[in-house]
């Protein structure tokens, strides 16, 4: 074989590779994008989906899909707000939520939304975590549209992708053996399939344990930044402008995850932080002109009789009602929370009257004190978990120490 003979033998092979390659990328579609194929036993359920961050295939979805409304925020919104909720409009509404994303990563798929969708609604959770400076872009988010990719460099890229080539593996196989994947092609997370039978327990104790005690990022390491406020203010003034109805709230985590902010020594930090946001949305509808509808902002973070629900002792083969654990609430609450903000007519008889309270510069003071109070109230009745808290802080101490 002559040298220009083996050339065009290992050119051709390794062509007809990558051509493999991409032709099993694009049939088994992990990650939702192509839409080539769907079939049960096969492909039907996307397992891998957002295994890598979401950002990629929501970007995707956001670019090529038809939505009139936005679910935007955090994994809390992802998992906690149903796009099918009845007082949605069902395949018109799309969860962009991302897992632990930083308010810029929020704030670029906010307007990227808007720059290819016709919104006339946006539902906008808001957490304390995503305004910390420490907090950076994640996951697949620097390959994603929303770092500015065009959908030819998403699709070739992940076409050639070996990642990709094992999460199609992994998608055939779990679908050949019939399990359920937790993501949605709207979007949404399913915590249902994600959680499965856990014990709400170890969850709750993990979730504070590995998700906030010992994350730089996170409690471990806040730094509170006035600019990601400021990004925030922007977003939503973006989409009021364009006469969006915006819905903004902060959201429903359980009393314990409260206590852990507390036990962090970040309890003015976080109140601090809900005046600033607070502030903003005054901004924006102090901006407003004729015809642009106000912001509302909705308060459901409180010890109420929703966040204070009671946890199951360990192994006590028990669920939970509202939460999976501290950090992320099920889509009843979710439910509750649409009902408060969009319905609130209905919602006195539907929704317990102590959960969301609409904030303005009027009665937030009050309000805060209100929840001081509430939460000297929880400690003293609930002395077991906060004594469980204090002592999961004390034993993650020496990691902290590390990091720092």
């Amino acid at each position: 074989m002559t040298a220009q003979s083996y050339l065009r033998w290992f050119f051709g092979l390794l062509l007809s590779g990558v051509l493999l390659l991409g032709a099993v990328n694009a049939v088994v579609d992990p990650y939702g994008i192509f839409g080539l194929v769907r079939l049960p036993g096969f492909n039907l359920e996307k397992a891998r989906r957002l295994a890598h961050g979401g950002r990629i295939a929501k970007s995707v979805d956001l670019r090529r899909g038809e939505y009139d409304t936005l679910i935007l925020g955090s994994s809390r919104a992802q998992s906690g707000i149903d796009p099918m909720s009845p007082l949605l409009t069902g395949p018109l509404t799309y969860n962009a939520g991302l897992a632990g994303p930083s308010m810029r990563e929020m704030y670029q798929a906010g307007r990227y939304a808007l720059a290819h969708q016709e919104l006339k609604q946006v539902i906008f959770g808001v957490d304390f975590v995503s305004f910390s400076s420490r907090l950076r872009p994640s996951g697949d988010f620097d390959n994603s549209g929303f770092a500015g990719h065009s959908l030819s460099y998403i699709y070739l890229r992940e076409l050639v992708s070996a990642r990709s080539l094992a999460d199609s593996a992994y998608t055939v196989l779990m679908n050949s053996l019939g399990k359920r994947a937790s993501s949605r092609l709207n979007g949404y997370l399913d915590g249902s399939v994600k959680h499965g039978r856990k014990d709400p327990r170890y969850l709750f104790t993990r979730v504070l344990e590995n998700g906030y005690f010992i994350r730089p990022s996170s409690y471990a390491g806040f730094d509170y930044s006035l600019g990601h406020v400021a990004m925030f203010r922007d977003l939503v003034e973006s989409f009021a402008r364009e006469g969006i109805a915006v819905h903004v709230f902060f959201s429903p985590m359980h009393a314990r995850q409260l206590e852990a902010i507390r036990v962090a020594g970040l309890f003015p930090v976080f109140e601090r932080w809900k005046r600033d946001v607070v502030a903003a949305v005054e901004q924006v509808n102090h901006g407003m002109v004729e015809g642009q509808r106000p912001v509302p902002l909705w308060d459901f973070s409180g010890y109420n009789s929703i966040t204070t629900e009671a946890v199951p002792l360990a192994g006590a083969g028990k669920r939970m009602k509202w939460y999976w654990e501290s950090s992320h609430y099920k889509k009843e609450v979710g439910e509750l929370v649409l009902q408060r903000m969009l319905r609130p007519d209905a919602a006195v008889i539907s929704v317990p009257s102590d959960f969301g309270v609409w904030l303005n510069s009027e009665n937030l003071e009050a309000h805060l004190e209100a929840s001081r109070w509430a939460a000297r109230r929880y400690r003293a009745s609930n002395v077991f978990e906060v004594t469980d808290i204090e002592e999961l802080f004390r034993k993650t101490e020496p990691i902290r120490r590390q990091l720092n």
